[in-house]
């Protein structure tokens, strides 16, 4: 990877502005180019823009893929006119309190606010719709749909985690069989350390393993002083804090077994 980048630099030298207009951009996922270690990556910096999400950023997109689907030649419908051609309009309202919640920021819980995330929700619930007949997604659709977005986001770890902790399958494992939300960093590195001795582990370091989870927002940190839980896909600057408990992300919760 760092010769790719060396290599951009080098077309770019080799063929310069405005004789040719070539500039080679490289598009790579922020986990990854966090782990690069170059002399030269600060002088990246100068050059790297970081595509960042949010939640207008989401609607307006899902907003244009919806549109699309309806018709492809179509000028991008407003978010508020698309989100209500596939949804109902009544909130979801939360178990065990007389609170209710929007149906995009219900599912936003469950994502690490990617695109991708969203549109795979969306997909699962459409799904559902289809096979049942009904025009839009309803509340219940929603709910239902956790499980399988769960066991979607669940894959979505391991494939990105599994290069840098082998057995990161089993280490969720882990937090099935401690099925709580949150917990002392103490007790999942103990049985860490237990797991890792009966089944011979390739990483040893429970330290290392709960940043790096952490570094891929698997679990966050809780705070003592409020009850915003701390995320790294929500603050990109945010560093796990060993002082603290850890929690669970919610969108691993049904695939973990956690209630």
């Amino acid at each position: 990877l760092t010769s790719l980048f060396k290599a951009a630099q080098d077309v770019r030298a080799t063929f310069p502005s405005p004789q040719f207009r070539l500039f080679p951009v490289i598009f790579l996922r922020d986990d990854i180019y966090d782990f690069i270690r170059d002399p030269d990556k600060n002088k990246w910096e100068d050059f790297k823009v970081a595509l960042e999400w949010n939640k207008s950023k989401i609607q307006d997109l899902l907003a244009f893929r919806i549109s699309r689907a309806l018709n492809p030649t179509c000028e991008p419908l407003p978010y508020a006119q698309a989100w209500h051609l596939i949804m109902h309009d009544a909130p979801i309202h939360l178990r065990g309190s007389d609170a209710s919640m929007p149906k995009f920021d219900y599912i936003a819980r469950s994502t690490h606010l990617r695109l991708r995330d969203f549109i795979r929700f969306l997909q699962v619930c459409c799904e559902e719709e289809l096979r049942t007949g009904n025009p839009k997604i309803g509340v219940e659709t929603i709910k239902k749909a956790d499980m399988a977005f769960s066991n979607y986001l669940r894959n979505e770890i391991i494939d990105e985690v599994f290069a840098i902790i082998p057995e990161i399958d089993k280490v969720l494992d882990i937090f099935s069989q401690i099925r709580k939300q949150t917990l002392p960093q103490e007790l999942f590195k103990q049985m860490y350390k237990q797991r890792a001795a009966e089944e011979n582990f390739q990483m040893k370091d429970p330290d290392f393993v709960l940043r790096i989870l952490f570094h891929f927002s698997v679990i966050g940190n809780q705070p003592r002083q409020h009850n915003t839980m701390v995320y790294h896909y929500l603050n990109r600057d945010a560093r796990l804090n060993k002082s603290e408990k850890i929690v669970v992300h919610r969108g691993l919760f049904k695939s973990l077994g956690i209630v």
